[in-house]
């Protein structure tokens, strides 16, 4: 498939998958699927230099922090990930990803579920944020599905003016921060 094409005979039919903490020995499976994801993008919004999946030092802090979670199906083959950060009274959405091979199928949906009720079950969190490309359906508008809408800026948030500064410097285009309240 080419970059930034979505195949329209990508099946629908929702995959069964079970969630479960990411365990260090999930952080190469989790790098490839990174990588698979990023390969859909169109080099105008992911430039390859930037399309690298996150290192795995970063990756084994998030799951030092217990709120990565990866999605795997009944024969236990990972298909996708959420990883998470708390920041002060936020729970921010660092990178989820869904191997393409298994796109649409309702993993990231799931996945961004079992962030949302890790936000709803904590006391501390008053809300879940995240960045994300505006204007690809499923980026913005899949969030948008799922309660988070478009801040204004950084919405006063400090995490997210620094993760939309550093994504700008980055040479990406078309981002824009996103929240909803955790209960």
């Amino acid at each position: 498939m080419a970059p930034g094409a979505i195949n329209p005979q990508a099946p629908s039919a929702r995959l069964v998958v079970t969630v479960r903490k990411a365990r260090h020995a999930d952080i190469p499976v989790m790098r490839r699927v990174e990588a698979d994801a990023a390969s859909i993008f169109a080099p105008s919004d992911l430039p390859p230099a930037l399309a690298q999946p996150m290192a795995a030092a970063e990756l084994a802090r998030l799951i030092d922090g217990g709120l990565v979670w990866v999605a795997q199906d009944a024969r236990g083959a990972a298909l996708g990930f959420v990883a998470c950060e708390t920041v002060g009274r936020a729970l921010h959405v660092v990178e989820m990803d869904v191997d393409p091979n298994a796109g649409r199928r309702g993993i990231g949906t799931t996945l961004l579920q079992q962030a949302i009720a890790q936000a709803e079950g904590a006391d501390a969190i008053e809300v879940i944020t995240l960045t994300t490309f505006d204007h690809l359906p499923w980026n913005a508008p899949f969030y948008g599905r799922h309660g988070f809408r478009r801040l204004v800026a950084d919405g006063g948030f400090e995490h997210l003016r620094a993760a939309l500064a550093n994504e700008s410097a980055h040479g990406l285009k078309d981002r824009v921060a996103m929240a909803r309240k955790a209960a």
